[in-house]
This record gives structure tokens, C-alpha cells and sequence, in this order.
């Protein structure tokens, strides 16, 4: 039988156990002030007390209702970019502003009577910057050079705005029997109205 020495030595041990057991157990959201010895108890048995009130209560709320059931997931479409055609076929914002079918207020100024120009007044116009329909050479941002293939000799230079567009027809080669160098024929002006 062990002596009551003993016996005490293992009653602290178990005490002391017990005590590093509970003290493991109790967590703090900050560390309680210590300067005062009656105070970080009275704190200490205020979280083992309100910790020990929330696991009885999550314990009797779990058993009391079911686990969520999970909702199956959604197929929403990503959104996706809009591809720009002004961009990919590298535009500036007044060629992009004529580019397609709009409508055009247009004045014709001849010079030179080499070419016969239209009557003045409002128009729907296709200006199409596409390379499968573009017979067009871009000299500078928004100066376009056009070469009609039926009569290479009449060169067209288009310059660009944000409200329309100038054209200007130039003689430049030989047609029948006189040669011509870069001679102005005829400028038209077109105006966007839509």
C-alpha cells in the first residue's frame, strides 16, 4: 500500500493534469489582461461557461434539423467579349465611323469637266474597308487612295472625319490621246446624316 506521502504527490499530479487539460480546452479571441490576478479568472470561467453553452447548443440544433441539402450548380454562360471589326481590321475612329451602309448628304464640285458629276443631295453609301472588297490603299491614317479597275487612270483619294467623308477624283495617265498628271476632276463631299 503507498504511503500517504505518495499518495498526495499523485493527487497534485492528477490535479495538476486536469487543470493543463482544461486550460488546453479553453481558447481566447485576445489574451485576457493579466495584471490582475482576480480578474483573468473570473474571464477564464467566462469562456469555459459561454464555450461549453454554445457546444451543448450546436450539438441540440444538429440533431434537431437536417443537413443542408446542396443546391446543384448553375450552367450561367460566361459573358464574352464582342469582337470589334473596326479593330480587327485596324480602323481609325473616323474610318470606323463611315465604315458600312449610311446615309449621306453629298455635294459634287467639278473641275476641269473630265468627269461627269452626280446631283447634289442625300444618299444611302457603302464604305467598305473589308480586304475581300477593299480595292483601297491606305496612305496615312484616314487618306485612302482607290484605283478604279475598268479605267486605271482615274485614281480616287478619300480622307476620313468622324461626320463623313472627301472624296476626289484625279485624272493621272493617258487617255486616248492626252496624258495627264494628277488633274483634279471632280470632289465630293459626303455628309452623314445616319
Amino acid at each position: 500500500m503507498p504511503t500517504k506521502g505518495w499518495t498526495s504527490q499523485l493527487s497534485l499530479l492528477a490535479v495538476i493534469l486536469l487543470a493543463l487539460v482544461l486550460s488546453g480546452c479553453v481558447t481566447y479571441p485576445n489574451p485576457p489582461p493579466t495584471d490582475n490576478p482576480a480578474t483573468l479568472t473570473a474571464i477564464q470561467v467566462g469562456f469555459v461557461a459561454m464555450n461549453a453553452a454554445q457546444i451543448q447548443t450546436a450539438t441540440a440544433e444538429g440533431q434537431a434539423t437536417k443537413s443542408p441539402t446542396p443546391l446543384p450548380p448553375t450552367n450561367t454562360p460566361l459573358p464574352t467579349a464582342t469582337p470589334d471589326p473596326c479593330a480587327e481590321m485596324n480602323l481609325t475612329p473616323e474610318e470606323c465611323a463611315n465604315q458600312g451602309r449610311h446615309q449621306y448628304s453629298i455635294t459634287y464640285e467639278d473641275f476641269n469637266g473630265c468627269e461627269s458629276v452626280g446631283a447634289d443631295g442625300a444618299k444611302e453609301w457603302t464604305v467598305s474597308f473589308s480586304p475581300t472588297s477593299n480595292r483601297g490603299i491606305r496612305q496615312g491614317p484616314n487618306n485612302w487612295i482607290w484605283v478604279n479597275p475598268d479605267s486605271p487612270v482615274y485614281l480616287t483619294i478619300s480622307t476620313f472625319s468622324l461626320d463623313g467623308f472627301v472624296e476626289e477624283i484625279f485624272l493621272d495617265g493617258v487617255l486616248g490621246e492626252v496624258s495627264y498628271d494628277m488633274v483634279l476632276c471632280v470632289r465630293t463631299t459626303y455628309k452623314l446624316i445616319r
